[in-house]
């Protein structure tokens, strides 16, 4: 690719590029620029790695314009992009799964959970203090006695479909 084009191609950030048959291989990409009826602007793009190209790489940024718009429009934006990546980070953890998976059945106290769990109970506190902050828990007190249980359905229906996930063949 010359190195006019290249630099041509680098300037077109916003624009998007299409695959034009009736020139030769370096000319393909071309930039026509359509306004973007989104306020967010369109997915970064880039020239093709010349370097790594090979058969599983697009020829150019974008094939399908209106797939792309379409998906772009369905994002959420990006504080609660953020805000989904962290809930499901609280899911990374195994002793917190086995918690939830404990409640998924009944309520328990943090002497309950310990015992059934073989963890210490400070251990079960900390975890029980991290599910509760991203809204996976609840308490209720009874006397001198807090007992833990799923906060919703929601959490349930989470711990569900992700065993349902799993086992699906």
């Amino acid at each position: 690719m010359s190195d006019a084009l290249a630099k041509k191609q680098d300037q077109v950030t916003p624009d998007e590029k299409i695959l034009d048959a009736s020139t030769d291989d370096d000319a393909k990409n071309t930039s026509i620029h359509q306004e973007i009826p989104d306020d967010r602007s369109i997915i970064e793009e880039s020239a093709p790695d010349e370097t790594t190209a090979d058969d599983t790489k697009c020829e150019v940024t974008m094939i399908h314009r209106d797939a792309v718009l379409s998906a772009q429009k369905a994002l959420p934006d990006e504080e609660l992009l953020f805000e989904l990546a962290e809930f499901f980070k609280v899911f990374g953890d195994t002793t917190r799964i086995r918690i939830l998976y404990a409640l998924h059945h009944t309520e328990l106290c943090v002497c309950d959970l310990s015992a059934l769990l073989s963890i210490s109970q400070s251990a079960i506190s900390h975890q029980l203090r991290l599910l509760k902050g991203a809204r996976l828990v609840r308490n209720r007190r009874e006397g001198k006695v807090v007992y833990y249980s799923l906060d919703d359905d929601h959490v349930k229906d989470i711990l569900d479909v992700g065993v349902e996930h799993l086992q699906h063949q």
